[in-house]
């Protein structure tokens, strides 16, 4: 089924441009993209798939940048997450008008290639790209879904990435007041501007304010998030779930400043 996909998909490609150029509707512009290929059809998908590969190659690499970038800044999973974000601007404002614009060349040079030839529909051509037209819709939309899969419980934490962010901006803070200070002691959300407007945040989002257990040359924060689920850093671990209280003796209490083991998921 991916083969007959790819080979419709090319015969299809220019439709939107011939109800846009020529008037022509439905199935009629189907079978008219259908003629312009027709003979080219090589041609076309050699041009498609090397824009492709070059979408490809660039993507990789900028992801790659603002990978290398956030992670630096943020120290924290949630640098994927944010790449993502700034990828799919430079995508929406650069990308895909030039994709847009790369194809309808394509679409210009076959129009002047075949200007010479009359365009006569037939009825079963008609019924044949009808067929596989309803086939590649459900099919597309098979896949589409199954792409998806993987992202939705990004979409679902949301506010959990959200929260996450927050508690690492504050552990960072806490760690460059340290270089100020040369001492952890005595730092808590209303020690700086930046630290209440982040501990604000992840107040709006759990309803409570982060914990934050300094001494002179140590640290931990941690929040509850839900019912035997917490978050929790400090000095040398990253912000992680926990389903451990951090509270209690021997952990983020006020004289050790460890964090419980983390959550461990499954593949």
């Amino acid at each position: 089924m991916i083969i007959p996909g790819i080979i419709f998909s090319v015969w299809l490609t220019f439709a939107g441009f011939v109800l846009i150029q020529e008037g022509k509707r439905g199935m009629n512009a189907l079978s008219r993209s259908r003629h312009l290929v027709k003979e080219y059809w090589w041609g076309v998908f050699g041009r498609l798939l090397l824009l492709g590969i070059v979408i490809g190659v660039i993507s990789i690499v900028c992801t790659a940048i603002l990978m290398f970038i956030f992670g630096y800044l943020l120290e924290s999973g949630v640098a994927l997450e944010i790449a993502n974000n700034v990828l799919s601007t430079i995508v929406g404002v650069i990308v895909a008008p030039f994709t847009l614009a790369f194809t309808f060349l394509i679409y210009r040079g076959l129009v002047v290639i075949k200007s010479q030839e009359v365009f006569e529909p037939k009825r079963k051509t008609k019924i044949t790209l009808l067929v596989v037209g309803i086939i590649g819709i459900l099919l597309i939309i098979a896949v589409v879904a199954a792409f998806l899969a993987p992202f939705r419980e990004i979409i679902e934490r949301r506010e959990d990435i959200r929260l996450e962010l927050s508690l690492t901006l504050i552990r960072l803070e806490i760690r460059s007041l340290y270089a100020e200070q040369d001492t952890y002691k005595g730092i808590d959300c209303a020690t700086t501007d930046t630290l209440e407007d982040f501990c604000a945040k992840v107040e709006s989002y759990v309803g409570m304010r982060p914990v934050i257990e300094t001494s002179e040359d140590d640290f931990c924060l941690y929040v509850k998030i839900a019912e035997d689920s917490y978050y929790c850093g400090n000095r040398l671990r990253f912000i992680a779930e926990t389903n451990e209280d951090p509270s209690q003796s021997g952990y983020c209490d006020g004289i050790t400043f460890t964090c419980p083991p983390p959550v461990e998921y499954s593949d």
